[in-house]
């Protein structure tokens, strides 16, 4: 592995999540992100995975796999999650560090799993996967995204760069829950939010400061250094034409650039099937979830 191979492959990462972070548009950006992967990685596909304690899972590819997901598959995939190789490595090690299947230890059980795996993944190529998880509970809550070729397990090259890319992942989607949750109550914001050119991380900031976080508390929520959150609030301040918090949190609420005071929180992920189709819809779709006493749903639109 050379560090100048690697620091190539890594530049487009930081510019996209560098873009990504300075705008004020609300949602995670999965298409931009499966594009960036797919770019980026030796891999046949790339895709965005969730999984929630009531067992509910969904995927979104980075474009249609012809034939597959295979219908008769996906409630036996339900099972499967909690046993993939990958999956349970995180669950059993607290370790979420991004790897490749081929790097978790082997036993019966992870044995059985890979025989399972290979047999459904191999004829389409997709038995060799690296798992970059960004958000892990002891709910069995699941958010990652998974890139999958076939033949040879991922290089070492390849298993640095995406553990490189994960905590920029960790960073976009915590500050794109704060600003989905602002959205929610308050959809029109972002004409004033450009006008006074606030960046997506200083909305970020600016809402949870209207929630009354201490900049330790923000820093915490948002995986940056109290330093990093004092910088933001001074361009804030500068930005708002004020000189403390309890004014700027006056102004932005005046600008309706935050949610009022005890506004209910809500996590934008997974999207929640508004237009869906049974079964017979799925094979061959981008999007598709398996919710408990439903079965397999094609959505539409993207997450």
């Amino acid at each position: 592995m050379t560090g100048t191979s690697l620091e190539r492959r890594f530049r487009p990462w930081v510019d996209v999540i560098g873009d990504s972070l300075a705008s004020p548009s609300t949602g995670f950006p999965v298409d931009l992100l499966l594009e960036t992967f797919q770019s980026s990685f030796p891999c046949v596909v790339s895709t965005w995975q969730w999984r929630d304690g009531d067992g509910s899972y969904g995927f979104h590819l980075n474009e249609p796999v012809p034939g597959w997901p295979r219908p008769d598959a996906m409630g036996v995939w339900a099972e499967m999650m909690t046993r993939h190789p990958l999956i349970r490595w995180f669950a059993v090690t607290q370790d979420p560090t991004a790897t490749s299947i081929g790097r978790v230890p082997q036993n019966a059980e992870n044995k059985r799993a890979l025989s399972f795996l290979r047999a459904e993944l191999l004829d389409d190529g997709f038995e060799q996967q690296i798992s970059i998880p960004y958000r892990i509970s002891r709910a069995a809550t699941y958010r990652a995204f998974v890139i999958a070729k076939s033949g040879q397990d991922f290089s070492d090259e390849d298993v640095s760069l995406a553990r490189r890319v994960q905590p920029l992942l960790c960073l976009l989607a915590r500050q794109a829950n704060v600003l989905d949750e602002r959205a929610a109550g308050k959809p029109d914001v972002s004409p004033t939010a450009v006008s006074l050119g606030l960046t997506g991380r200083q909305l970020a900031v600016l809402q949870l400061l209207a929630e009354g976080l201490t900049a330790e508390a923000i820093a915490r929520r948002l995986a940056i250094s109290p330093r990093t959150v004092h910088v933001h609030l001074d361009h804030l301040y500068r930005k708002l034409g004020v000189r403390d918090r309890l004014r700027a949190v006056l102004v932005a609420r005046e600008c309706g650039l935050v949610l009022a005071g005890g506004q209910p929180r809500r996590v934008a992920e997974p999207p929640q099937p508004t237009d869906h189709s049974l079964v017979r819809d799925v094979v061959g779709q981008r999007f598709v979830a398996w919710r408990p006493g439903i079965g397999s749903l094609s959505i539409a639109g993207t997450p």
